[in-house]
């Protein structure tokens, strides 16, 4: 099951590029990070995947299709990269900011809110923070 739609990639220089392998690795990585935020396969939402959830795996397609496609040895250095090289490490960057704002409600497609738009309080927990002053 894949969490994005190869029709939705607009870049350029990788439209028809994503692989099986590719889309398999990207799934495996959304599952394997789920598990990591205590989140198992079967309760990832997916009609529709969350947004967050079909970027990170759609940049995670693309940062693998990027890597199998390069033909950097590395034998000239930095500035012998060559324009998937460079690809692949615009995307592998975009998949490292794309991790650092997720939370496991991510996954869910969110918190659950009430008829009010707010989140739904579940275990007394309550998602406002409230500062305290001194007088």
């Amino acid at each position: 099951m894949a969490y994005f739609s190869v029709d939705d990639i607009t870049d350029g220089l990788l439209i028809g590029k994503i692989t099986d392998d590719c889309i398999l690795s990207s799934t495996s990585f959304i599952d394997d990070l789920a598990k990591r935020y205590g989140v198992q396969s079967g309760e990832i939402k997916i009609d529709p995947v969350p947004y967050k959830i079909k970027k990170l795996a759609e940049y995670k397609a693309l940062t693998e299709a990027a890597l199998n496609l390069s033909t950097m040895t590395g034998a000239d250095g930095k500035d012998g990269k060559d324009a998937y090289e460079l690809k692949r490490e615009i995307y592998e960057e975009k998949v490292a900011q794309a991790q650092l704002n997720l939370v496991a409600e991510d996954f869910r497609g969110g918190p659950k809110l009430d008829e009010h738009g707010l989140p739904i309080v579940e275990n007394g927990a309550y998602p406002i923070n409230i500062p305290f002053l001194r007088g």
